[in-house]
């Protein structure tokens, strides 16, 4: 009795391995599909030993070389299938027992699946000499044209390989992406809507139907996507940038920042992309009058390139007004202080002289006019200013708009102020009248004393 609980686990378990060794040979072994796959495994296997034999007596042996490739090809061994391939495209003597559009279709295949595009490209280049209207041919000569830049060219392989398979998802997405890169915007939009469908997690289809989107008029739209897009690896960078971008345009500045302090903080984007972002973000700052942030970007690109655009300009500019309040104001503040700046300015004209104020105006933040009772010991007069809001030159037009005004107000005199400098035409008009420019140079002497002086 007692050995019985211990010899019943060991009979189950046998009883077990004999159900299942009866039902292997009838069910298993006899299954027709199983046998032959089986009998198919063992010839495939025959064959490569046979083949492999072949090629340690000649490692050129054509006939063993294609055996030994397709089967590494249907694999999809695509490193080992592509060096056999390569040998039969240029190392072997007997060309009879090659077909030379199958071995080079093949080869460009391998390549084009190890990213060898250049490779890719050499080997179907040939194909398409052989069989220019071949679907294999087409799509992939339409594919690599549209990974070199040859977008026209990938479109019209792309479409004439897409009409003879219009199933084919590959082709479709390379036709979808070439159209967008041609500039086809409306043509490829719909085309790029439907491949999404299919492929919903494709971020360069999806970037490129937002870019679509944009250049459309439809920016809201695409601004979502992009915005989806900016954390991503790859086209994160290019997502931020046309992020802000969108957002510059429509003068959301703080938004247009956001999306670019992302874009800036990706690695291993191009440069010139990095730099023009980097332009951007100065750009947007210099909006929200954040000058010490903007310079900041502009000495970003200047150390990568000092010749960019207009970086050593706006860098002189506005480096400057980092360093000086009164005329970050002049330039950039808003109508209300720019006003109190120029009630300042008015009375360090004319220093232990009563100044009051009669009239001011403002025209588009682009200058004010004040005129004013000037009174000393010695004289009075009815002076009109105008402080003029530019870093350029002001030319002739511009001072006889101020001389106009000047006969309207009747003053007996005007000053015309401006941070920047004056034209040589404009210098000469004023010559016989009682107008006076001054320019960036004086002005900045002005400024200097108004710090110590109260509003009128």
């Amino acid at each position: 009795m007692g050995a019985l609980p211990l010899l019943l686990p060991a009979a189950i378990v046998l009883v077990g391995l004999v159900i299942l060794t009866v039902y292997f040979n009838l069910y298993v072994l006899s299954d027709p599909e199983k046998k032959a796959e089986r009998k198919k495994r063992r010839d495939r296997q025959t064959i490569l030993k046979k083949a492999q034999r072949r090629l340690v007596q000649n490692p050129r042996d054509p006939e063993a070389l294609v055996v030994l490739a397709e089967a590494y090809f249907e694999d999809q061994e695509w490193e080992k299938a592509l060096k056999l391939y390569q040998v039969l495209a240029e190392g072997v003597t007997d060309r009879t027992k090659v077909d030379e559009y199958e071995v080079q279709v093949r080869r460009g295949v391998c390549a084009f699946r190890l990213g060898r595009h250049e490779e890719a490209y050499q080997a179907f280049a040939v194909a398409y000499s052989l069989k220019p209207e071949a679907f294999e041919v087409r799509f992939h000569m339409g594919a690599l044209e549209y990974l070199r830049g040859a977008y026209e060219h990938a479109v019209k392989l792309l479409s004439a390989a897409a009409a003879q398979q219009p199933e084919h998802p590959e082709t479709r997405r390379y036709l979808s992406l070439a159209l967008h890169r041609s500039g086809k915007y409306k043509e490829a939009l719909p085309s790029i809507r439907a491949i999404l469908n299919e492929m919903p997690d494709d971020k360069e289809l999806l970037f490129a139907y937002a870019d679509c989107l944009a250049n459309l008029g439809q920016k809201e739209q695409a601004l979502s996507i992009f915005t989806h897009l900016r954390v991503d690896e790859q086209w994160g960078p290019q997502a931020c940038f046309r992020a802000g971008l969108i957002n510059l345009g429509l003068h959301r500045y703080e938004r247009a920042i956001k999306d670019l302090e992302i874009g800036v903080r990706h690695r291993g984007m191009d440069n010139q992309l990095r730099l023009e972002m980097e332009y951007r973000l100065a750009q947007a700052y210099i909006h929200q009058k954040e000058i010490r942030k903007a310079v900041e970007h502009l000495r970003a690109v200047q150390r990568t390139n000092p010749h960019y655009k207009d970086v050593e300009a706006l860098l002189k500019k506005y480096g400057e007004l980092q360093q000086n309040q009164n005329l970050q104001t002049y330039l950039l503040a808003s109508p209300p202080d720019f006003l109190t700046l120029c009630r300042k300015l008015v009375v360090a004209f004319f220093p232990g002289a009563y100044v009051r104020i009669l009239n001011m105006s403002i025209e588009r933040s682009e200058y004010a006019d004040l005129l004013c009772e000037v009174e000393t010991s010695q004289w009075q007069d009815t002076v009109l200013f105008r402080f003029v809001r530019t870093t350029g030159t002001t030319g002739e037009l511009a001072v006889r708009d101020f001389h106009a005004r000047l006969k309207e107000t009747r003053a007996d005199r005007g000053i015309c102020v401006s941070a920047g400098s004056f034209s040589d035409e404009a210098k000469r008009f004023v010559e016989a009248r009682l107008i006076d420019l001054v320019g960036k140079e004086d002005l900045m002497g002005y400024l200097r004393k108004v710090d110590s002086l109260n509003p009128v």
